[in-house]
């Protein structure tokens, strides 16, 4: 039995940062931001 092919290169790059966001009413709120790029045709 073969094991499947799995092609990492072909995964979409991501990347996640934690930044605080300031509330109306001057709270910081903590946040992730999640950024993904995904090719399409050679181009981002």
């Amino acid at each position: 039995m073969s094991s499947p092919k799995f092609d990492c290169l072909s995964l979409p790059q991501r990347e996640e940062v934690d930044a605080d966001l300031v509330s109306v009413f001057g709270d910081l709120v903590p946040v992730r931001v999640l950024r993904s790029d995904v090719r399409l045709a050679g181009q981002r």
